[in-house]
């Protein structure tokens, strides 16, 4: 997969897949990324219901297919939003995409450095 460091809106991006980083309570790291759940109500419901079973944890991703040429990867990389964001949860995170994203059906893929509102494309 070819990586490219990308300036620019994420959400406008033509790639597959949008990484939208959370908390394990649910709560989405950036008011950059708040049309993206306006624009998938049924996204954030499942989210929110995810993280109170406590399913989204260290390492886990939750890949939601918005519609056929887009989905949301839920990347937690902290517990709550009021703690600080955990190098190893990202990291945990990072192996887990790469073990997983060509079994998932991920062909192209937005990542925001992570806290900020630009973006790597692969």
């Amino acid at each position: 997969m070819e990586l490219q460091l990308i300036e620019g809106d994420i959400q406008v991006t033509d790639k597959q897949t949008i990484v939208l980083p959370v908390s394990c309570d649910g709560r989405v790291e950036s008011n950059i990324f708040h049309p993206i759940l306006n624009r998938y109500p049924e996204m954030w419901a499942k989210l929110l219901n995810i993280c109170r079973g406590k399913l989204l944890t260290k390492g886990k991703l939750w890949l939601y297919h918005a519609h056929i040429n887009r989905n949301v990867l839920a990347f937690p990389i902290r517990d709550s939003i009021l703690d600080d964001y955990r190098l190893e949860y990202v990291k945990a995170g990072l192996q887990k995409f790469v073990d997983t994203y060509q079994a998932k059906g991920i062909t192209s893929c937005a990542f925001p450095i992570l806290g900020q509102a630009q973006g790597v494309e692969t």
